[in-house]
């Protein structure tokens, strides 16, 4: 009788736990991105700050009209690609500086 009150407490002891550990977990953040053909992209990440970053490159991209090829690597937090127009044009944006310069 006195194993099963244990085992009980135990049982409630580690329910408990999980609890507290589930609480204390920092939540997910994501991004959502839609089309004007209605599908969405979730991007989800613990990272706010990385998440703005994303914002901010797609709609510096897309306010400059630019189609150029860019690679967001989610679990390396980066962004590389470039989102510079024009000869020896230059920009800052969320993937750092980044050059655009032709060679003649």
């Amino acid at each position: 009788m006195v194993a099963a009150h244990v085992f009980g407490f135990l049982i409630l002891a580690c329910a408990i736990g999980l609890i507290i550990w589930h609480f204390n977990q920092k939540p997910d953040i994501y991004l959502s991105i839609g089309s004007s053909d209605g599908r969405r992209t979730n991007i989800v990440s613990k990272d706010k700050d990385f998440l703005l970053r994303i914002r901010d490159f797609l709609r510096q991209k897309i306010d400059e009209k630019n189609g150029e090829t860019a690679t967001i690597n989610i679990s390396a937090k980066t962004i590389t690609g470039g989102i510079a127009v024009g000869s020896g044009a230059q920009a800052a944006g969320a993937a750092g500086t980044i050059n655009n310069e032709s060679n003649p």
